[in-house]
Formats: C-alpha cells, sequence, structure tokens
C-alpha cells in the first residue's frame, strides 16, 4: 500500500482483528447463554460503544460493514456505513442519531467507530483512524470508478475525529485528533523500531469526557491524548510495548475511565496503565487481564473491565471467551462475568439505570451474517449479529 503497510493496519485495526486463517483453527463459537445477562437490543452493525443518556435512552457505535468501493488493488474497501443508534429502552424504537461515518474493511474484519462518552448529557465519539491513511484519494482511485473519488475523499475527511453528536441527529467535529497522534508518531517516533510508525500511525478508539476536555486512547499511535474544547490536541504520554513484543508487537491502548483524580487506560495485551498527576505507570498486567477493549467506573471507585476473548496470541481471538472483571479500589480482581460463560466477542460497556451493566456483543459481527461467507469467516464464528445485553451486578 502506498502509504501504509498492511501489517500496520492489523495493529490500528487492534479490536478487530480476525484473520481468516485465524479463524479457521479456532474452536467454532456457542451462542452467549447466561442466567445474568438479558438481550436488549439485537440487529447492529459490528457495534462497539455503548452509553446510557440522561433520559435513558441506549446509544450504540456501529462500526459498520464498509461498502463497496475498494482500493488499493481491492485490499481495502471503504464507505460511509458507520453510525450511531438510540434504542427506547421502554419500547424498543430506535432513531439514527449519526449516519455516513466512514467505516473501512480489510481482509480481517471493519473499523469505524470505539467507543462513547457522556458528559452532562452530551454525547462523544470518536471515528477511526487517521486521514493520512488513504494518502491521495484521486492517486488511490487512479483507473477506478467515478464515484471512488468521491467516496474516498469523503472518508478520509471524516476520519481520526472526536466528534459531538447533536441532541437531535448529526455531528460536529472537535478535533483531529487521529491526525495530531499521527503526527506525533512522525516527529517523536517513540518506538524506533516499530514499522507503523513508518511513516507513521493513528487510530483513536477509547474516549472519556471531562469538564475541561476529552481523554482519547489511541489504538495506532499508542498514544494517551487530550483534546480542549476548541480542538486543541496534545499527547500526554506513550503507552509502551510490552515486554519482548509479546503477546502483541505494542499496547494498543483501547479504553479510558477515570477513579478519583486518576486516569486509567486500559490495552489489548491486558495491562492497565495509571494517568496521574503528569506520570503514566503500569499498574496491572496479566491475570483475569487478557485482551482489554472497554472500561468504565462506577461511584464507588470501581473500574469494570471488558475482555474481548481470553486468548488473543496470535491474533487468534478464541470466540465465547469473553468476560468482563471488576476491579475495586485496590484493584482486586473478581469475575462479573468468567471467560467459560460464553460471551462471544464482548466490546463496549456503560451503565444504565439502578447500577445494571450495558454491554456490546457479538461486537465483529455484522448486521447481514450472509457476507461472513464472502470474507472467508464461518458464519458459526458470529452466532447472532451485533447485541446489546443487560447484566446485573
Amino acid at each position: 500500500m502506498a502509504r501504509c503497510s498492511l501489517r500496520a493496519r492489523a495493529r490500528v485495526l487492534a479490536i478487530a482483528v480476525l484473520t481468516v486463517a485465524a479463524l479457521v483453527n479456532a474452536p467454532v463459537a456457542q451462542a452467549a447463554h447466561h442466567s445474568g445477562w438479558t438481550t436488549v437490543a439485537r440487529g447492529f452493525d459490528n457495534p462497539r460503544g455503548v452509553a446510557l443518556l440522561p433520559h435513558g435512552e441506549l446509544v450504540v457505535a456501529e462500526s459498520g460493514h464498509s461498502g463497496t468501493t475498494c482500493v488499493f488493488g481491492g485490499k481495502v474497501c471503504g464507505g460511509l456505513t458507520a453510525g450511531i443508534t438510540g434504542v427506547n429502552l421502554q419500547n424498543g424504537q430506535r432513531r439514527a442519531l449519526v449516519r455516513g461515518l466512514p467505516s473501512m474493511f480489510l481482509p480481517f474484519a471493519s473499523f469505524g467507530l470505539g467507543g462513547l462518552s457522556v458528559r452532562n448529557g452530551q454525547l462523544y465519539a470518536v471515528t477511526a483512524a487517521n486521514p493520512q491513511f488513504l494518502g491521495s484519494p484521486a492517486a488511490d482511485c487512479a483507473g477506478l470508478p467515478a464515484p471512488c473519488l468521491r467516496v474516498i475523499r469523503a472518508v478520509k475527511s471524516r476520519s481520526g475525529l472526536l466528534i459531538r453528536v447533536r441532541p437531535g441527529g448529526g455531528f460536529d467535529s472537535v478535533g483531529a485528533v487521529g491526525a495530531a497522534d499521527y503526527r506525533y508518531t512522525v516527529v517523536a517516533n517513540p518506538s524506533p523500531g516499530n514499522p507503523d510508525f513508518q511513516p507513521g500511525d493513528a487510530d483513536p478508539f477509547g474516549l472519556l469526557t471531562g469538564p475541561n476536555g476529552t481523554y482519547v486512547a489511541d489504538g495506532g499511535s499508542n498514544t494517551l491524548s487530550f483534546v480542549r474544547p476548541d480542538g486543541h490536541v496534545r499527547v500526554l504520554a506513550y503507552i509502551p510495548d510490552p515486554p519482548a513484543h509479546q503477546p502483541l508487537y505494542d499496547a494498543v491502548p483501547t479504553c479510558v475511565a477515570r477513579v478519583g483524580d486518576s486516569i486509567y487506560v486500559g490495552s489489548l495485551i491486558g495491562s492497565l496503565f495509571r494517568w496521574h498527576a503528569g506520570h503514566l505507570s503500569k499498574v496491572l498486567s496479566g491475570g483475569k487481564l487478557k485482551a482489554i477493549v472497554g472500561c468504565a467506573s462506577d461511584p464507588a471507585g470501581n473500574l469494570y473491565v471488558v475482555n474481548l476473548t481470553e486468548d488473543f496470541n496470535n491474533f487468534n481471538p478464541k470466540p465465547s471467551s469473553g468476560s468482563i472483571v471488576k476491579l475495586d479500589r485496590h484493584l482486586h480482581s473478581s469475575y462479573v462475568v468468567a471467560p467459560g460463560q460464553g460471551l462471544n466477542y464482548p466490546g463496549g460497556i456503560g451503565f444504565g439505570p439502578h447500577g445494571a451493566l450495558f454491554v456490546s456483543i457479538n461486537s465483529l459481527c455484522p448486521r447481514d451474517l450472509s457476507v461472513l461467507p464472502s470474507v472467508g469467516i464461518p458464519p458459526s464464528y458470529c452466532p447472532a449479529n451485533g447485541t446489546v445485553v443487560r447484566i446485573e451486578r
């Protein structure tokens, strides 16, 4: 690829890496089943972040199913199929809060949106990748049908953004966090041996909005950044590579949560980091923490961490082995849902009425399951399309 290697995209994709080879060798997924959770909504298109608005509406970030515009010899397909959906939990009625956000598909899965964050009734999200990913739309679309240029330009212009969702629908761009994180990897080059940083990389995914701005965890640049309300982006810290680059080459931070005056960052390598008083430290790694893709905190200071899978080595996420872990203020861990209970690819997490947890599952599964064979993924790995469940604590 002209501006970014496929290996780089495999890591930037982070929580959605499902190589065909890995799927062929992985155990067959079974449908989620457990008396501790109930399904509240189905039919989502690769759902990731979830949140509850103050009036009780469930909102779901859908990463979409890319599109039919394919570049780089057909290796990367893109479209504007990602979006945010609201669900009335009383009657199940849905409304499209945002549509037309970028979604891309590589030879493994789609990515477009990550987490969601609510502050004083205002909803925020981040779009994936960074504008540099697609290079020059004119060059990328050379020799392709005319609509290619329009689609790729739109995907490029809407990538890597922190957005604020309007109450009645639609969105406003707050800051170009993906572009800023990309520039950081080029200038600072924090991991010189990392080929993804040549020429640069970024994939904003997790976020937490506070009174003075928004913290963003970027799984491509491996950074924790802060976006002020005026759109200024500052990289606070680089999340370091794991020892011996195992189980993944680098950390891949995916989520952000606050406890007291500390910010916690979860990562796909199963490590938890703390940002406090201007310093980053690793506070927990391994044990019940496996492949973290979501996190949230409650008023009592407990952290709730979502593991996508029990085993992520060699980009082989084992299906139906996801889990949810509770960490108290002393970081003592216990399972809310253990890995043997059949939770299939959980993703985002949010708190609802009476402290119930709302979690997206089948988060690597499209709305239309009939497309799975065409991309080499056995239908058995997605027992259902994207779903949100309620889990009582």
